[in-house]
């Protein structure tokens, strides 16, 4: 497998590691870390994880892992023997913002 990630997923986990950073000093480090960890897992075992819990995205074969101590939602899809990364989402704010980052099928 190999992974693809989204510019605006790239944008989303830059963005969240800032914001934990101001909060503490090596925080947004932290999160970084769990991300890749996480996205290193999907790619070895993509169907390990449950469908989202977007109704328009788990119809389109979306899957997510959830970042419990962060609250963040890593959506992606498998295609071929690509795992594409659709956000990093924080789970806190507006559901499915992404959902239009599907690709077309």
């Amino acid at each position: 497998m190999t992974l693809d990630v989204h510019p605006r997923a790239r944008a989303e986990i830059n963005s969240l590691v800032a914001w934990y950073e101001e909060r503490r000093d090596g925080l947004g480090a932290d999160l970084r870390d769990e991300v890749w960890r996480a996205l290193a897992l999907v790619v070895e075992h993509p169907s390990r994880w449950p469908p989202s819990r977007i109704p328009e995205a788990r119809a389109r074969g979306v899957r997510h892992v959830l970042i419990r101590r962060f609250r963040v939602s890593i959506e992606y899809v498998v295609r071929g023997d690509a795992v594409r990364v659709l956000a990093i989402a924080d789970t806190r704010r507006r559901p499915g913002y992404w959902v239009r980052r599907l690709p077309i099928e």
